[in-house]
């Protein structure tokens, strides 16, 4: 997941809109082309190439938004020592303002996101 600060966010739109547009691009190609994109990630980073393989392949590249995402957001602060834990009046509070994403999403031409997150865990249509 990606988290950013909301002001920050709201000073510098069309960087974090670009972010994502770029992050979507990069989830399409490595789940087309993990061949290519394993042997990339080997070159920049020269951890070995089946090391590299193994893991991309165990990672869902998909950036939609799930109700299993809200529920793991929404255990973020618990068990934490108070100096890690969110205020009282944030805890249990996630905005997902997804007009960013649907931006991202509108401007690739990719089919627009529905209007909640996603039942579940996973979906294996709905990919972005």
């Amino acid at each position: 997941g990606l988290m950013a600060d909301g002001g920050w966010v709201a000073g510098n739109e069309d960087i974090v809109i670009a972010y994502l547009k770029a992050h979507l691009r990069a989830h399409t190609f490595i789940r087309r082309e993990p061949v290519r994109a394993a042997q990339l990630v080997h070159e920049a980073s020269g951890f070995p190439l089946a090391v590299v393989a193994g893991v991309l392949s165990q990672i869902r590249w998909d950036a939609s938004f799930y109700s299993r995402d809200l529920q793991t957001l929404g255990r973020l602060d618990e068990g934490q020592p108070d100096s890690l834990s969110l205020p009282a009046s944030h805890a249990g509070i996630f905005e997902f303002p997804k007009q960013y994403l649907q931006e991202a999403v509108q401007a690739l031409k990719l089919p627009i996101l529905p209007d909640s997150p996603l039942p579940g865990e996973w979906s294996s249509d709905d990919l972005y």
